[in-house]
């Protein structure tokens, strides 16, 4: 008991560590996020599984913890499209300390971990999706945003946004949902229907 209270311990310090300066203005802005380069997150891997944490220690695709199922989650999250910190792709820039991931990578894991339903599994996603903020995939320009999903008083994302259909799309960030808001939102909008 005191060993799974150290280790989340040691999680939740991880990931407010990698987790970025954030404001409601800066998702169009993501540039203004400034994060050195050498600056390395602590390593940290979930007991019992070989992908979920900073990096892997599998030695090869196929090697899973003893978490299989949720490890499988977590090493398809891995390898799924993403902007690596200090790199640009599609014209957009990371300049955070974690990576960014496509939508469609976020609402696959987010699918995957509420599969599993467990202990384990809804920790993980409840701790990634309140870290991981953004996404990016291709759509019509954001104009603005028209609905938001509240957290708490204080915390907020926008679930729904009005784009102008009249410009081709483009990749661009999208603020991912909370773990347990709705699916119903626009990051997890299939955007081949574009």
């Amino acid at each position: 008991m005191l060993m799974q209270l150290k280790n989340e311990i040691l999680l939740i310090l991880n990931v407010f560590l990698v987790s970025e300066a954030f404001d409601q203005n800066s998702i169009q802005n993501d540039d203004e996020l400034i994060v050195p380069v050498n600056v390395k997150p602590i390593e940290y891997r979930m007991p019992g599984t070989k992908w979920c944490g900073v990096g892997s220690t599998a030695k090869h695709f196929n090697q899973l913890g003893r978490l299989s199922d949720l490890d499988m989650c977590c090493r398809d999250h891995d390898i799924c499209d993403s902007i690596e910190r200090g790199q640009e792709k599609y014209g957009l820039s990371n300049s955070n300390i974690i990576s960014k991931m496509h939508c469609r990578c976020d609402r696959e894991f987010r699918e995957c971990l509420k599969k599993i339903n467990s202990k384990v599994s809804n920790t993980i996603g409840r701790i990634y999706f309140s870290v991981q903020k953004i996404c990016y995939k291709k759509e019509h320009p954001i104009i603005k945003c028209k609905k938001k999903n509240f957290f708490s008083l204080f915390w907020s994302r926008c679930a729904k946004y009005e784009t102008d259909k009249s410009k081709p799309a483009k990749y661009q960030w999208f603020e991912l949902p909370y773990y347990y808001d709705p699916i119903d939102c626009d990051a997890f909008k299939d955007d081949k229907q574009l």
